[in-house]
Order: C-alpha cells, then sequence, then structure tokens
C-alpha cells in the first residue's frame, strides 16, 4: 500500500501505467538549486570587488561616504629636456625649500681664497666654473676648493661658443679641462657646462658630446649679481662674476641668505646628484 507522503496524480496514459510524484524530492532539489545560485551570486560579488575597475566606497568616520581624492603628483625636482637629443638646461631647482645655489665665474686665487674662509665660518658650498686654462693656472686653488668641499665645473678650455666648433675641437674642449682636473682629483668627471653663448643650450650635437662625457646638462642662472634680494626664492642659481663683482660682495650676499635661513649648497646638492668622482 503507497506510503502517505505519495499520492496518485490523475490517471496519465504511459504504456498503461501511472505516474507517481514525489513531493519530497521536489523540496530537496529546489533546495539544492537554490543554494547553488546562492554561492554563485556570492562568488560573482566577491571577484566584482576584487576588480581593480570597481570603484571603491570610501566613507569617513562616522560612514558617510565621499568622493576619493587624487593626489596631485608633485613636480620633478630637476628641469627635462627641452626636445629629444637635448640635455637639460639648468637655471632653479624646483622646490620649497630655502636653498639656493651660488655659482661663481672668473675667480682669481686672491678671490677664492677669501670665497673660502668665509664658505668656512658659514658651512656653505660654492660651485667654481672654471675654463681649462684657470684650472692649470689655480691648480694650488682648485685643488684647496675640491678638498674644502667645494664643486668645480667646467665653461670648456676656452669658453667660447662650442656649438659652432668642428667635431675635433670641441672634444678638445670638452677633454682638455676633464684632463686637468683629473691630476688635481683622480676620477673627477664635471656634471655642468657654461658657455658663453645659449645657441649652445639647443645643440644637439653639443648635448650627444657632453653625455658620452657624463654631463647631466649646461647651468645657466635665474638670478645674475643681485643688487636687491626682494627676488630671491627658493631653488634658485645665483651666479656672480668675480671680474664685476668684489669677492667681499659675495661674502655679503652669502651671509645675508644665511641672515634670511637659506642654505647656500652646491649644484649637485640642489639638484641631488652624486659626487663628482666617478665610481
Amino acid at each position: 500500500m503507497p506510503r502517505q507522503e505519495e499520492f496518485e496524480t490523475l490517471p496519465m496514459r504511459s504504456g498503461g501505467r501511472k505516474v507517481r510524484f514525489n513531493p519530497g524530492a521536489l523540496i530537496t532539489a529546489t533546495l539544492i538549486i537554490a543554494i547553488i545560485i546562492f554561492a554563485v551570486l556570492i562568488i560573482k560579488d566577491a571577484l566584482k570587488k576584487d576588480s581593480p575597475d570597481t570603484p571603491v566606497l570610501i566613507t569617513d568616520l562616522y560612514g558617510n561616504p565621499y568622493a576619493p581624492v587624487t593626489p596631485t603628483p608633485t613636480p620633478p625636482l630637476r628641469p627635462q629636456s627641452e626636445g629629444d637629443g637635448l640635455l637639460p638646461v639648468f637655471f632653479s631647482a624646483n622646490t620649497q625649500e630655502k636653498v639656493v645655489a651660488v655659482t661663481v665665474q672668473n675667480a682669481d686665487a686672491k678671490a677664492i681664497s677669501t670665497l673660502l674662509d668665509a664658505c668656512s665660518s658659514l658651512g656653505a658650498r660654492v660651485t667654481f666654473f672654471m675654463k681649462g686654462e684657470e684650472i692649470q693656472t689655480l691648480a694650488e686653488s682648485v685643488s684647496i676648493a675640491y678638498l674644502s668641499g667645494h664643486e668645480i665645473e667646467s665653461r670648456g678650455m676656452n669658453a667660447g661658443v662650442l656649438s659652432s666648433l668642428p667635431d675635433e675641437a670641441l672634444a678638445d674642449e670638452l677633454d682638455a679641462p676633464a684632463t686637468l682636473m683629473n691630476i688635481i682629483a683622480p676620477g673627477y668627471v664635471f656634471h655642468f657646462l657654461r658657455t658663453d653663448n645659449f645657441d649652445d643650450d639647443r645643440d644637439q650635437r653639443l648635448s650627444s658630446f657632453m653625455s658620452l662625457r657624463g654631463y647631466k646638462g649646461i647651468c645657466r642662472w635665474s638670478l645674475n649679481e643681485p643688487r636687491s634680494f626682494d627676488q630671491v626664492s627658493p631653488g634658485q642659481v645665483i651666479n656672480f662674476d668675480i671680474n664685476s663683482v668684489k669677492a667681499s660682495r659675495i661674502v655679503d650676499v652669502i651671509r645675508y641668505l644665511y641672515d634670511n635661513s637659506y642654505r647656500v649648497v652646491s649644484l649637485n646638492e640642489l639638484f641631488d646628484y652624486e659626487s663628482n668622482l666617478a665610481d
């Protein structure tokens, strides 16, 4: 006799047999299908949360949602090249720190001595741009400046407009000062070049010659022999020509800068480059 949970449906003709309906089996099958669907939905939701394209809801301490803020990228400290095949031209560093670089050119032995004494008492580091013939003539002063922690950079052998020179003469203008400087400090590599013409800044051939010799770029300045300090701002390269400004004037400038919480550093430190000594 059939169990109570089974009952007969209306008679159906299927080979003369009656079809019986099992409600327990139907309920079981329905539950299994529901569980499978629920599991699939949970997995899809988890994968959606892990997707990098899915926006993440950000809330404050009280659970209130707010839009995420994309941080503004920090501009690079160093200047960028103005075109393919060109090295950067350095006028100033992009920094808010009260730091500047003082560069000096055409210095003689007496001026170098005066500057070194003042810098020693103030903790300043200046950068001397020197022609090869000056390095040769002032070798003792250059050596003392280098050993005192100051930076020596190149103006070529005789300065002038380097981009107008033929290849062999251009190579001599760059190689001769390096050879002389290596006598004073073996392994020394110039990082910056300064010439007498701004046309050199856009000459690809000169940049190629410089790059092969380890130069980072051409250095100009953003302030030249300032009479007023209203224009001084962080990151500037401030230049002095010793022929037109007495060494004592430069010392006064450096002292003024320190009195106003500025630090005077070398070009390498200002632009975050390594030492001029090759590894």
